[in-house]
This record gives structure tokens, C-alpha cells and sequence, in this order.
């Protein structure tokens, strides 16, 4: 597969836009502190440096947003910048109200991916390296994945007739005398029967009518002995079961009591199978420093901020933790490590999904859903009467963004949602 390619599209603006092979840089607001990112941005590893560089700043830096499709597409969201992609599993990433920054691996299928934030009005600008002043761009990511054409039976080329066979003319022989013909002795005549007497001049000859089946003879009937024939066959009778009284006892079995898994061991926390308690597994890394886990496309922990392995170093697959839960106005709290519907009679499709009742007055039956996937925690609104809206963290006065229906939006810890009338938070803290 070839690998992918790009075309940006610039919107003028006061900003900066970084290009390179296969990266691109947004800084939205540019001041003097940006050369700490545009520095990071040259290097080998730019989200790495990044971090580091948020990390050093003590998150003092401007707002960013970093692309890269080198391999999968990555995204990488500090500070209060909307995302949009055309991708229904991610259709926008913001970093606003986070403490730190957000990464999202884009999962797509698609032969073209488009992303923007502040998209142009002019579409025949193209950016393919270097630094230009923006305001907002437009992405169009060429992934190389084309689907496969259904192939077609080849037309079988047209059998040739079979050659005639030319016999060969057998070598000539020399002729052999006919032996004289015997002649047989001539057959008795057959004398053929008296035909009938012609009937006289005008009579009606009447043919004799067909034998019918009452006409017929009955057929025999075979002399049998009854009492020679054999008995008929007795039916099979299943032998009664066991009384529990004469069952033998079961074996002894010796059982040992096993520790509880613990974070620090991933392979011990992975839940197999069929058990009601199952939960997904998910790629992670394991920080060495608290246990703690995180996205495997992290570069810092997202506990504590020690350094993770690069890479796909260190990644490995462990039941998906709690992301946190959500608190609702009237005191209720769910814990993140499932998929919820929430409304006055919630009623979901999906036994995966778990009914959460809320009572308000503009509270639909069914009025949202909250999904849990992977590493993300995202917002749908079902077609509620008075619908959903969302306030990301770090957004206090501003307007609350009208979620549209049957469009899931990522949600960070600090979002608060409104489902009409009631409301919740989005915390990092499990549900104690």
C-alpha cells in the first residue's frame, strides 16, 4: 500500500501552520513562547517533544494541535482548539478544559480522511512544507486504502473444434476369392389364416367391448399359517436412571486460593471470556513508576507525567480501567467502565448498554447515550425533545455547543453535559 499523502488548505489568520512530510502544526495564537513548540516540531519525534515541552513550560504554553499520518493517523489537542474530522468514530477532539493534553488515534476505513479546524473558504490553497501565518486549515489525508474491486470470472477462451480424425486407408491386400454361395434350402410356405367373411352390403360390424375390471378373475389368495409367522418385535425400553442415593461421591479436589490481580502485572488483570464481569480488553502501557495505565500511544503517564516508552514499546493488552465517572445534579454517580443510556425510561438496544433513570422535567424517555470505547468517552444524543448540550472544561461563559442528533462527540473530564433539564460531570475519579 502506498503511503499516505496530503493536501492542506490554508485560512489566513494570525496563527501558524507547520508543514512537513507527513506532519502538521497548528498554533492558533502565535506569540514569543511558540518557538519552544516549532522547535519540538523539527525534531525526529515531534509529539514526544511536545509533551516535554508542556511538561517544562508547566503547561504555560499556547494552544496546539498536532497531525501526523505517517503510519495511522495520530492526533495530538492542548488548549481550547475544536478538531473535526469527517470519521463518524471521532467526529471532534478539543482540548479545552483538560489538564494536560489529549492524543486520539484515528480509526478509519476511509480512502480519504478530512480534517479541519477553522476550515477555509478558499479550497485551491496547498501547503506542502514549511511555516505560513493561518487562522485555520483543512486537511485531506490520501490513506492508500482502496477498496478491493470484486473480481471478475475471466471470459474462458473459446474451445477449438476438435481436429478431425483422418483414418488412415489400411494398407491394400490382396484380394481373396469369394467362395462360391451355398444356397439354402427354400422354408416351408406359411399359410396365413382364413380371413373373415365380408360382410354383407350395409351391415354394421360391432366389435366386442374391452374386458372391464369387475370382468377380471380375483387373484389367489397364499395359504398362510399364523401361527407360523414370528412375534413382532418388543419395543426398546431405556433402563431406569440411578437413584441420587447410588451415585458415587465426588472426587476431592484440592482448591488453592489465588492473590488478586494487581495493576503492576497487566497479564494478571485480563477477565477471559464468557464471565459477566468480562470487560474489553484494550492496548495500554504500564507506567513503571505508579502502576498506573495508559493510552498506548501516550508518551507521558497520565497519573503522575513520568516518561512512557516510546513507540509501540511496552505495549500490551489489559482490561480497559475505569475512565473515570459521571456525577449528576441530584447526587448520581456512575462509574465509567461501561457504555449507559440515559432519560426518564431509558430503554436500550443493546444488553452491551445499561439503563441509567434520571427524573426532569425536560427529560426525554430516552434522551442520551454515553459511550465508553477504548480510551474515549464520548456523547450521543438520541433525539430528545429539548436535547443535549455540552460546555467543555475550561469554557465557563461561554456558549454550550447543541449536539447534533445521532452524532457521538468526545467528552474530557471537566465537561459538563445537560440533558434538558438535568445535568452531570464528566470526573476523572471512579465512582467511590
Amino acid at each position: 500500500m502506498p503511503p499516505p499523502t496530503a493536501t492542506t488548505r490554508v485560512r489566513p489568520g494570525d496563527g501558524l501552520l507547520l508543514r512537513a512530510a507527513d506532519l502538521l502544526l497548528f498554533i492558533p495564537e502565535a506569540d514569543a513562547s511558540t518557538d519552544a513548540l516549532t522547535t519540538a516540531f523539527a525534531t525526529p519525534d515531534p509529539a514526544a517533544a511536545l509533551a516535554e515541552a508542556l511538561v517544562a513550560s508547566d503547561f504555560a504554553a499556547p494552544a496546539f494541535a498536532l497531525i501526523t499520518w505517517k503510519a495511522d493517523i495520530e492526533l495530538m489537542v492542548f488548549g481550547p482548539i475544536e478538531v473535526s474530522t469527517d470519521q463518524p468514530a471521532m467526529p471532534m477532539l478539543s482540548g479545552a478544559g483538560s489538564q494536560t493534553w489529549v492524543e486520539h488515534r484515528l480509526r478509519h476505513n476511509s480512502e480519504v480522511v478530512r480534517i479541519d479546524v477553522a476550515p477555509p473558504d478558499d479550497e485551491t490553497t496547498d501547503l506542502r512544507d514549511g511555516t505560513v501565518p493561518a487562522g485555520g486549515f483543512s486537511v485531506s489525508i490520501t490513506t492508500g486504502i482502496v477498496a478491493e474491486p470484486i473480481p471478475q470470472p475471466e471470459d474462458a477462451p473459446a474451445e477449438a473444434p476438435p481436429a478431425a480424425a483422418v483414418a488412415e486407408a489400411p494398407p491394400a491386400e490382396e484380394p481373396v476369392p469369394e467362395a462360391p454361395p451355398v444356397e439354402s434350402p427354400p422354408a416351408p410356405p406359411v399359410s396365413a389364416p382364413d380371413a373373415p367373411p365380408p360382410p354383407p352390403d350395409g351391415a354394421v360390424v360391432q366389435s366386442s367391448p374391452a374386458p372391464g375390471l369387475d370382468d377380471l378373475p380375483p387373484p389367489p389368495v397364499p395359504d398362510i399359517d399364523l401361527d407360523q409367522l414370528p412375534p413382532p418385535p418388543v419395543p426398546f425400553q431405556p433402563a431406569p436412571p440411578p437413584a441420587v442415593d447410588e451415585l458415587p461421591p465426588p472426587a476431592a479436589t484440592d482448591l488453592v486460593d489465588l492473590p488478586p490481580p494487581t495493576a503492576s502485572d497487566p497479564e494478571a488483570t485480563i477477565i477471559a471470556g464468557d464471565s459477566p464481569d468480562a470487560q474489553p480488553l484494550i492496548e495500554a502501557k504500564t507506567c513503571a513508576n505508579c502502576s498506573f495505565f495508559s493510552p498506548p500511544f501516550a508518551t507521558v503517564c497520565r497519573a503522575c507525567g513520568a516518561a512512557l516508552p516510546p513507540g509501540d514499546q511496552g505495549v500490551h493488552r489489559v482490561v480497559r480501567p475505569s475512565l473515570g465517572s459521571l456525577v449528576f445534579d441530584d447526587g448520581t454517580t456512575i462509574e465509567l467502565d461501561r457504555s449507559y443510556e440515559v432519560g426518564r425510561q431509558p430503554e436500550p438496544d443493546s444488553s452491551d448498554i445499561h439503563p441509567v433513570a434520571i427524573t426532569g422535567a425536560k427529560v426525554s424517555r430516552r434522551h442520551a447515550k454515553v459511550i465508553v470505547r477504548d480510551w474515549d468517552v464520548l456523547i450521543e444524543d438520541l433525539g430528545s425533545r429539548n436535547g443535549t448540550t455540552m460546555l467543555p472544561t475550561g469554557a465557563e461563559g461561554e456558549d454550550p455547543v447543541l449536539l447534533s442528533q445521532g452524532m457521538p462527540v468526545a467528552i474530557e473530564p471537566g465537561a459538563i453535559v445537560h440533558l434538558g433539564s438535568s445535568y452531570f460531570v464528566y470526573v476523572t475519579e471512579p465512582a467511590g
